[in-house]
């Protein structure tokens, strides 16, 4: 079998009135049940799809459906959706081990709280180097689905994140 290289992008947005976003955007998770996901402190990703999540539906109206449309003109796509989404919060020593993302184009990492860039996730290209880049509170990350990614374990003040799935189409 011959294989060719190909370079991948990852997609760093800036939201706008990011400070606004985040205050009813935190107090929104903190409304949420205190459910653990593996090694993760809090995320609502074992919870039942069908248990609202006034938090998303924010996140997806005021927040991602610019940044959405900003990458459809970008990528020429004539429409774009969003699979699903998820919180994750992160205090001392909690991480995510290295993963990928199925039967999706694009994943997408909004850091909502992140006291310090070391802290960011961690994407491997498809040769399995880690791919530098950096990031603060308020930026969003988009990345090809298939990448393996993760968060290593986290320092001394809490990490949040909110985490989507997304597809373009042409």
């Amino acid at each position: 079998m011959k294989s060719v290289n190909i370079n991948c992008k990852l997609y760093i947005n800036k939201v706008k009135d990011f400070k606004k976003h985040k205050e009813k955007l935190l107090k929104l998770i903190d409304d949420m049940p205190p459910v653990m996901a593996e090694f993760v402190t809090k995320s609502d990703w074992l919870v039942q799809k069908q248990f609202a999540r006034p938090y998303l539906d924010y996140f997806y109206s005021d927040v991602a459906h610019n940044v959405m449309n900003t990458l459809a003109k970008k990528f020429k796509a004539v429409n774009w959706n969003i699979g699903n989404g998820w919180y994750q919060q992160y205090k001392k020593g909690s991480y995510h081990k290295w993963h990928n993302h199925t039967q999706t184009n694009y994943t997408n990492v909004f850091f909502l709280e992140l006291p310090d860039n070391d802290y960011k996730t961690i994407i491997k290209d498809g040769n399995g180097k880690i791919i530098s880049f950096k990031v603060k509170e308020g930026d969003l990350i988009t990345f090809p689905a298939h990448l393996l990614h993760k968060s290593k374990p986290n320092g001394e003040k809490r990490k949040t994140i909110i985490s989507f799935n997304s597809n373009f189409y042409f």
